[in-house]
């Protein structure tokens, strides 16, 4: 192939491709709670959970995307058994409600929103979003504002959550 043209652009105001290079490929970055590598990849393992019989299959896609060393997954998936079955969380999980994970929702700007899970059940919905750092007030407005936009959508009963998956700490917003 031969090319007879190459085209330069200022980078300024430019599309650029985001390849996931975020992620350190060390192995222990990517076990290592409380990491950016292990939010990351937390939170694309908790994507694919909508009940806790789908910890196996999910905790197997994490590993062979690269995300999770295979020496960690049962560690995980034992982590995950422990953490999606107890309190609060145990009804998110348990096949009762309608689940959508990292569903967008387009604003009529254009711009997007992503909340982590949405499940809805008879009239209700409830929000969740997954955190791996310090409790914020960004955090708390972020779930707030999941929370008015599905209100905007018409929906009428929507609770919202954060939840610090870490710490075991679950606060409504």
């Amino acid at each position: 192939m031969t090319m007879r043209e190459y085209s330069v652009t200022e980078m300024r105001g430019a599309m650029r491709l985001r390849t996931g290079g975020a992620l350190p490929h060390d192995e222990l970055k990517l076990a290592e709670p409380g990491g950016r590598a292990y939010g990351i990849m937390m939170h694309e393992l908790l994507g694919r959970i909508n009940t806790t019989a789908d910890i196996d299959i999910a905790t197997g896609y994490v590993c062979d995307a690269g995300l999770l060393p295979l020496s960690q997954r049962e560690l995980i998936a034992s982590r995950l058994r422990s953490l999606l079955s107890s309190g609060k969380v145990r009804e998110w999980f348990d096949g009762s409600s309608a689940v959508k994970t990292e569903a967008t929702i387009i604003l009529p700007s254009g711009a997007a929103r992503r909340p982590d899970r949405v499940m809805t059940k008879d009239k209700s919905v409830i929000v969740v979003d997954y955190k791996f750092g310090e409790p914020s007030d960004r955090h708390r407005r972020q779930a707030a504002g999941y929370r008015e936009l599905l209100k905007q959508m018409g929906y009428e009963s929507v609770k919202s959550w954060l939840w610090y998956v870490e710490k075991d700490l679950i606060e409504e917003v």
